[in-house]
């Protein structure tokens, strides 16, 4: 990490952290139209082409993991994980149901208007590799599309050498999802999107990822439906009085290891602080 004193330095700091952006967002834009008109003229063997360039995967393997695969790979979860997994689903749906929907409508001389919420017939689920797996963002964005009402929810997630984190393929089995991709970043939002090949055209796509994925899905808006836009972090901590260098660090921490794009820092009056954080974040 990098310190700054921004009372003599804050147009380096400035020029350091935002100057480059949009040269990097100009960057990404042109990969990702690469890849989707890649994909829009050669179709499925494209898919397989970027997963051995981006995955590392050594041989074709299936797109679609069969039930069996699903299974397998579920049951080296140990019983205690899959007990906090449940719990996971089970706080998930609980805060979920919570919001309701239904239908309401209101009458007044010669007026009806009627609210009414339809859910989608089918959707995607993107759940992201990066450094870690994350079952939460399959769990997150699986059950409140069940809730609602969803017809069909399909999980992708990124798989390296054709393989999927146990974890991830438990939580799907848990929510009872038969249909999980082995297909990660721009592609996968572009195959669904479009339909190419034997993949299935979806209605929304939801599911954090890194900048390659948020501009594909920024770039198919309005095609598809998409959740948000949450790309890679840009977090800022002010720290004042109580101080614990600890805590920041974990904070710090616990926001890059999302993404290799991530940017955080720390803002401090205090050089000591500053300091002491950092021999935190090197313990």
């Amino acid at each position: 990490m990098k310190v700054w004193d921004l009372e003599k330095e804050f147009d380096s700091f400035l020029s350091f952290t935002v100057g480059g952006r949009e040269k990097k967002r100009q960057n990404i834009r042109s990969v990702v139209e690469e890849v989707r008109d890649h994909l829009l003229k050669k179709g499925e063997k494209a898919l397989a082409e970027f997963s051995m360039k981006w995955d590392g995967w050594t041989k074709h393997y299936s797109l679609k993991l069969t039930e069996e695969e699903i299974a397998t790979e579920a049951s080296r979860v140990s019983k205690k994980d899959l007990s906090i997994l449940r719990g996971m689903i089970r706080n998930v749906r609980a805060f979920h149901r919570q919001q309701g929907g239904g239908k309401r409508t209101y009458k007044s001389e010669g007026l009806v208007v009627r609210e009414e919420f339809v859910p989608v017939e089918r959707a995607l689920v993107y759940v992201p590799g990066g450094t870690a797996p994350y079952p939460s963002s399959l769990v997150m964005g699986v059950v409140p599309a069940q809730l609602a009402g969803v017809s069909e929810v399909i999980v992708t997630t990124p798989a390296k050498n054709g393989t999927i984190n146990p974890y991830i393929l438990a939580a799907a089995e848990l929510l009872g999802i038969k249909s999980v991709y082995r297909i990660g970043g721009a592609q996968a939002i572009y195959a669904f999107s479009y339909g190419i090949g034997s993949i299935p055209k979806v209605d929304m796509v939801v599911g954090p990822g890194n900048a390659y994925v948020e501009e594909s899905k920024r770039d198919v808006y309005g095609r598809v439906g998409i959740d948000m836009l949450a790309g890679p972090t840009e977090l800022i901590i002010l720290c004042t009085e109580p101080f614990s260098p600890k805590a920041i660090a974990w904070d710090l921490f616990s926001q890059t290891e999302h993404d290799e794009m991530a940017t955080v820092g720390l803002f401090s009056r205090s050089k000591e602080h500053l300091y002491e954080t950092l021999k935190a974040i090197e313990k």
